[in-house]
């Protein structure tokens, strides 16, 4: 994912806090260049606060960088 873009323009990196969002509900006016907070599920005092940068695939709910 050399030089890859995400939905809102800017270059994707793996070593950057973002997410991609699934865009059931108005992505573009809700979730894009925001800033949510991520909470793992099987251990719930671990959480991390990501930027939304591009949708997810249908289904996905949200996927996250590498470092996130």
């Amino acid at each position: 994912m050399l030089n890859a873009t995400t939905g809102n323009g800017e270059v994707f990196h793996l070593q950057c806090l973002t997410a991609a969002m699934n865009s059931t509900n108005s992505w573009n006016s809700t979730y894009r260049n925001k800033f949510v907070k991520v909470t793992n599920l099987s251990n719930t005092s671990k959480s991390i606060v990501v930027k939304v940068t591009d949708t997810a695939p249908a289904n996905r709910g949200i996927e996250l960088s590498y470092r996130a």
